[in-house]
């Protein structure tokens, strides 16, 4: 059972193989939340940082989501209770709290997971004529 500080994320880490594969597979959220709000939403209109930051919440909600260094050479899967009461910024980036916990940055999905999402959120939009 891990043990972890009361207000920190619950952080499954990774490592060896498999953390490289996961890493080889991340796409950064900012650029998911972009892809599966074309796919929902097209782009008829300007997609701002906003719509990117909702997005985001949407797929942290769908799909697993990890948290990746800076330097991309760690990274760790979060729990979704991790992002209860968080607010989403930087296009799906960060996830910040009022509260004590400390941000969650370098926010990411992997490729296989988004291209489902996206799959699905094309469904949605399908021309009723």
């Amino acid at each position: 059972m891990a043990h972890h500080r009361a207000g920190s994320p619950v952080l499954t880490p990774l490592s060896g193989e498999a953390l490289q594969q996961v890493l080889d597979e991340l796409v950064p959220m900012p650029e998911a939340a972009l892809l599966a709000y074309i796919a929902a939403a097209g782009i008829d209109n300007t997609i701002s940082r906003v719509h990117r930051n909702d997005m985001a919440e949407t797929l942290c909600r769908l799909l697993p989501v990890y948290s990746v260094a800076a330097d991309r050479k760690s990274g760790r899967r979060l729990d979704p209770a991790d992002f209860e009461g968080g607010i989403f910024a930087d296009g799906g980036h960060t996830v910040r709290f009022r509260d004590q916990r400390e941000s969650i940055t370098g926010l990411a999905v992997t490729r296989t997971a988004l291209k489902a999402a996206v799959a699905a959120l094309k469904d949605t939009r399908k021309p009723t004529r």
